[in-house]
């Protein structure tokens, strides 16, 4: 997460946990839904180990050591959320290696994206070029969303 910056080549956010990531989740799905969404623990937003924004485009990840199965589907079920709530989002496993190569084939499959052994996949490495904004650092701006 401290890497993120460096990984994505600029933006904001940070752990689902953060205050300003928390206050950005509450007010997209207030916005769509009316009220926070109750999930499994599969689907849950909130448990996400990133959340990256950059130019309105934002970042569902998990992140491994050994990127599994389980890191794929998480990161796909977490991200739907807010794609159901009207998000450009891009989900995404981050890590090492890859548990199976297998693995990747169910990432590229299930349309998740990925940075593996500084491999980046071809949406991961056009939102690293994405541009920056003002609004990036920010932590409750964004109120077109």
């Amino acid at each position: 997460i401290r890497r993120a910056p460096a990984i994505f080549n600029g933006g904001g956010g940070g752990p689902a946990g953060n205050p300003s990531v928390r206050r950005r989740l509450k007010r997209w799905l207030r916005a769509a839904f009316g009220e926070i969404p109750i999930n499994s623990d599969l689907a849950d937003v909130y448990l996400s180990d990133i959340i990256w924004w950059k130019d309105k485009t934002v970042i569902v990840g998990e992140i491994s050591i050994k990127v599994d199965r389980l890191d794929v589907l998480r990161a796909k079920h977490r991200a739907q959320l807010l794609e159901r709530a009207g998000v450009s989002v891009i989900p995404v496993v981050i890590g090492d290696e890859w548990a199976l190569e297998e693995t990747r084939n169910l990432a590229r499959d299930e349309g998740v994206e990925w940075v593996v052994a500084k491999e980046y996949s071809d949406r991961a490495i056009e939102f690293r070029k994405l541009p920056d904004t003002e609004h990036d650092d920010e932590g409750d701006v964004w109120e077109e969303y």
